[in-house]
């Protein structure tokens, strides 16, 4: 848990990202809006893959070739976006 993610903006969400230690292989960032929104499209580099917001209880999943110390602007692919709105509601 880091209080800094709560109402943070995509420049220090990232920073935050870049500082996990080396060590780190998988990283879930639980955080607000509008930050998590604009953090999605700061990593897919703009326009290209951006979405309009993540909604609540959203999820983006990232593929990534360099380690997340390196990570910056458009340095990671939007894998999967996940909406609460997409899944099946109710009993099967």
């Amino acid at each position: 848990y880091e209080d800094a993610l709560y109402q943070a903006s995509a420049s220090s969400l990232l920073q935050q990202i870049r500082d996990v230690p080396e060590r780190t292989r998988t990283l879930l960032v639980i955080a607000h809006n509008p930050g998590l929104t604009d953090l999605v499209n700061l990593l897919v580099g703009g326009s290209r893959g951006a979405i309009e917001n993540l909604p609540t209880f959203g999820c983006a999943r990232f593929g990534l070739t360099l380690p997340f110390a390196e990570l910056d602007r458009g340095e990671a692919r939007l894998a999967a976006l996940l909406r609460p709105k997409d899944e099946p509601q109710g009993d099967p």
